[in-house]
């Protein structure tokens, strides 16, 4: 019995996540009608005593107590938890016009709460004796909504709904100040990038630039900033890309939360000792936003599956797409100069681009201007990989606000060859390519006659996006997110996925980034495909900490030779070699420059290269 009610509180604290994805608007109509339908109830109970009974919902009746009582004890006696009684009309969120059919009901809760209802038969009829109860079962919101309105049924408004983690810390409500004012958005949201305001400066345009120019030289060029000690927060961490990022320009980690376990064993595994520290506090919803710790830059690449085009796209109706309003709590309760957060592109078109807006608008409600640009990890790593990034500075900030510009990314026009591995051993090989039937379908998929690159990679050029379900198969234009390997140079060697080691090399974590906490590639794919860019991400977080210390100084390029030591950083040998003599267009410069311009050595000194200097003609940012 002890497990069955534990079960039963378990199923019940999915109630309120699941009546928090019915559409706003369908409930406000019906929660005038449930309530003018409740008063009516109420006054017909007084004059008579209905025959209706409820096991766990309270219907209205003169036997309320004892048929409630009743279906409690019956429930438990099937091996169901006691249903429970719902407090009032608006605790329900009914739509009549969601898309579920009756065979995949909206909730796998919902039949549990809705199955207390009894009837004399397979409907809702005449009652029967306690002795004789039936219990059948209601699969939509749509016909709990008519039992309310035809009066067989009502809520009991004594009882208290239970707490669900969702509602433990709440996002507080906006800031006064906030509320009546409209914050813009930062100018960097439709200004040019740091390179376009460069090249205006030397007056060329990209395709004319002179190849002698040499980028690390130029005057005020500073590729490789000194920031200082900053403290930053990772929120939805993931396996810690952020932090590689944040890590490479100088930042220290004082927080970070993720409530996957495999995850966390991975972020742990690789920075030793983050759980006994405390920096791994596990689910955000449990931390009360005033036990943060303080800090200069939050990051955050909040759930991106319900704004993915390989999913549904519910948006705001999917309780995890409401998880960003965590990220919300944090801004108004610690109250950080910045913030960077990052999700799929797909947030933009969900609903009608309003997912999107209700994002930023929130963040402005915080107190932040935001601008967002999407960017393709491609410029620095060989994977096509475009992700929304949102940049969010304090509004009180004016001086970094207007300072602030989008970092450029040079292209590097890496590809999938220079971080295969050549050399594997049988079992791991034999692990990693796909039955026979399974090569069959994929060769004789729409996918692979559109576009045979997009199934089987080439060596030649970038690899198709990493997805969390790489791996598992996959019909239609999912096909394309299972990209193989091609074969070696054997004649029958068949295409295989990729090892553990080339997806990580492929999303920029660096060849000493251990993934032995996972439990075989399946669970990496899963951790990989989520995680954000390094790479990318530290020259985004370098160029609001730029503008945030360097306000009155113009950097175009700060971070650049962080992120391309990054890049490097997961390339193996002798792949490295070569990348690191590549030229960067449109400048003279091999990435080896970069770095080296930026650590002091071709006969600069560190402090010429790490810090700002006024610039004797006049770049500015406009």
């Amino acid at each position: 019995e002890g497990a069955i009610w534990v079960a039963g509180q378990i199923l019940w604290s999915g109630v309120s996540q699941m009546t928090k994805q019915l559409e706003q608007q369908q409930h406000q109509l019906q929660q005038q009608m449930l309530l003018q339908q409740q008063q009516q109830q109420q006054q017909q109970q007084q004059q008579q005593q209905s025959n209706a009974s409820g096991a766990g919902l309270g219907l209205a009746s003169g036997k309320q107590n004892e048929n409630n009582n009743a279906g409690q004890a019956n429930a438990r006696t099937n091996g169901q938890p006691p249903l429970r009684p719902m407090n009032t009309a608006t605790d329900w969120k009914a739509s009549s016009d969601k898309k579920k059919s009756s065979s995949c009901c909206c909730c796998p809760w919902f039949s549990w709460i809705t199955s207390a209802f009894r009837s004399g038969g397979d409907s809702p009829g005449t009652p029967r004796s306690p002795s004789e109860r039936n219990f059948w079962r209601i699969d939509t919101p749509a016909e709990l909504t008519e039992l309310l309105c035809d009066g067989r049924a009502i809520f009991d408004p004594a009882f208290k709904v239970p707490l669900d983690v969702d509602d433990l810390h709440p996002c507080p409500p906006p800031a006064p100040e906030f509320l009546n004012i409209k914050i813009a958005p930062l100018p960097a949201q439709t200004l040019p990038s740091q390179l376009e305001t460069l090249l205006t400066y030397l007056n060329k345009s990209e395709a004319t630039a002179p190849k002698d120019t040499q980028l690390a030289l130029l005057p005020n060029m500073k590729i490789g900033q000194d920031f200082g000690e900053f403290r930053f927060i990772e929120l939805f961490a993931g396996i810690g890309g952020f932090r590689l990022g944040m890590e490479a320009l100088g930042g220290k980690c004082v927080f970070s939360s993720e409530l996957h376990p495999t995850a966390q064993a991975v972020y742990c595994d690789h920075w030793m000792g983050a759980k006994e520290a405390g920096i791994m506090a596990g689910d955000i919803r449990l931390i009360p936003g005033e036990e943060v710790p303080d800090h200069e830059l939050l990051t955050a690449g909040f759930p991106c599956q319900p704004f993915s085009a390989l999913g549904e796209q519910e948006g705001m109706l999917e309780s995890k797409g409401r998880l960003f309003l965590q990220i919300c709590r944090v801004l108004r309760a610690k109250r950080p100069p910045l913030a960077l957060l990052e999700n799929v592109p797909g947030l933009i078109d969900t609903d009608e681009g309003r997912a999107l807006e209700t994002v930023l608008e929130e963040v402005r409600l915080s107190g932040y201007r935001v601008a967002h640009r999407i960017y393709n990890s491609a410029s620095l790593l060989p994977q096509k990989r475009k992700r929304l990034f949102i940049v969010a500075i304090r509004s009180d900030l004016s001086e970094v606000c207007e300072a602030y510009r989008f970092p450029w990314l040079p292209e590097l026009k890496r590809s999938l060859g220079e971080i295969v591995q050549t050399r594997l051993s049988k079992p791991e090989l034999d692990s990693l390519v796909p039955t026979s039937e399974r090569l069959f379908r994929l060769r004789e998929s729409k996918a692979f006659k559109e576009s045979p690159e997009d199934v089987i990679a080439k060596l030649s050029g970038p690899a198709a996006p990493l997805v969390s379900s790489y791996g598992q198969g996959g019909s239609g234009q999912f096909v394309r997110y299972t990209q193989l390997v091609p074969g070696g140079e054997e004649e029958d060697a068949s295409p295989r996925r990729y090892s553990s080691r080339e997806c990580a090399r492929l999303q920029g974590f660096p060849e000493s980034f251990s993934y032995q906490a996972c439990e075989g590639p399946r669970a990496w794919y899963r951790l990989i495909g989520n995680a954000v860019s390094p790479p990318v991400v530290c020259a985004l977080g370098a160029s609001l900490l730029s503008a945030y210390k360097h306000a009155d100084k113009k950097c175009p390029c700060p971070g650049l030779a962080a992120a391309l030591q990054l890049a490097v950083d997961a390339t193996p040998e002798p792949a490295r070699s070569r990348l690191l003599n590549r030229p960067i267009d449109p400048f003279n410069d091999r990435v080896c420059d970069i770095i080296a311009a930026a650590s002091g050595a071709a006969g600069s000194s560190n402090e010429s290269f790490y810090s700002c200097s006024d610039n004797p003609k006049g770049l500015s940012a406009e």
